[in-house]
């Protein structure tokens, strides 16, 4: 069987790419998010997470249940580190932590936009 691909160099590129864009939105650097960016960012990296965690699931062995995908893809925030450490144990955390932070990376690109307005555009109260 073939060995199943790390999941950073896809993951972590869209991921990277959606930090980036979402800091430029939120600090109104970027156009107003069309219709393709905001399904990217919804669904992109969830669905790739789910789709390798899948692929990596029939190398361990491990399928508690039929819809698995679809539970993956509802409860990340419990599924996806479930999954890591029943499979890897410990050593997983560091790897549950960049998933999560992958499937989040909209969200904290526009925080840290957010975060940045004053120091890019000044106080507006002044």
């Amino acid at each position: 069987m073939a060995r199943v691909l790390d999941p950073f160099p896809r993951i972590f590129l869209l991921a990277a790419l959606l930090v980036v864009y979402g800091a430029a939105a939120a600090l109104g650097i970027a156009e107003a998010e069309s219709f393709v960016v905001a399904i990217c960012a919804s669904f992109g990296v969830p669905l790739s997470v789910v789709w390798w965690i899948e692929r990596d699931a029939t190398q361990t062995h491990y399928r508690p249940a039929f819809h698995y995908g679809l539970y993956l893809l509802w409860f990340w925030p419990i599924a996806v580190p479930h999954y890591v450490l029943r499979t890897r144990g410990a050593r997983g955390l560091p790897l549950a932590a960049l998933l999560l932070m992958a499937i989040s990376s909209p969200y904290i690109g526009w925080f840290v936009g957010y975060l940045l307005w004053p120091v890019v555009w000044g106080n507006p109260t002044e």
